[in-house]
């Protein structure tokens, strides 16, 4: 059995900890009530799919849900990839979370005075966490060929006739 080491596991809790002030944040920016809107509908809680339409919305809306998400795209597929081990589905499981996530904030708006849940945020939503985790697998490969560069010069400098 593999043991992790003391970076892995404190990078782990950087990484989960990131995670969860990021989802806050997002928790917290949709789910407060705005104060100009009062009316909530009288439903069942299992009956809240039902306000949850596709909606003609504007370009600023749709650019706003897709930049709020790509942070999120990226901590999910970091958690994905460092702390769940999924190399390979660390993207779609990314993308799958942040839509979940979503989905729980749009249902959840159909009983916040002054919020208007859309099933078109929710495709936003999933677009700017696909290009969140996508950027994540693009800054972590750049990262990685500075780290492996920075290493073979200083071995260069550390080993000089060695070739």
């Amino acid at each position: 059995m593999q043991t992790r080491s003391a970076l892995a596991v404190s990078a782990t809790g950087w990484i989960v900890g990131l995670a969860a002030l990021v989802v806050g944040a997002v928790l917290f920016g949709t789910l407060t009530p705005m104060p100009y809107h009062t009316l909530i509908p009288a439903v069942p809680l299992a009956e809240g799919y039902q306000f949850i339409r596709f909606e003609p919305t504007t370009f600023k809306d749709v650019i706003g849900n897709v930049l709020l998400y790509v942070p999120v795209g990226a901590v999910f597929w970091c958690v994905a990839r460092f702390v769940l081990q999924r190399r390979t589905a660390a993207i779609p499981l990314a993308v799958f979370a942040a839509g979940f996530l979503s989905t729980g904030i749009e249902w959840a708006q159909v009983f916040i005075p002054g919020r208007f849940p859309s099933a078109t945020d929710i495709c936003m939503n999933c677009v700017g966490s696909l290009l969140g985790a996508l950027a994540a697998v693009v800054f972590t490969g750049i990262c990685r060929q500075i780290l492996h560069s920075m290493a073979a010069r200083s071995m260069r400098e550390a080993n000089p006739d060695v070739v």
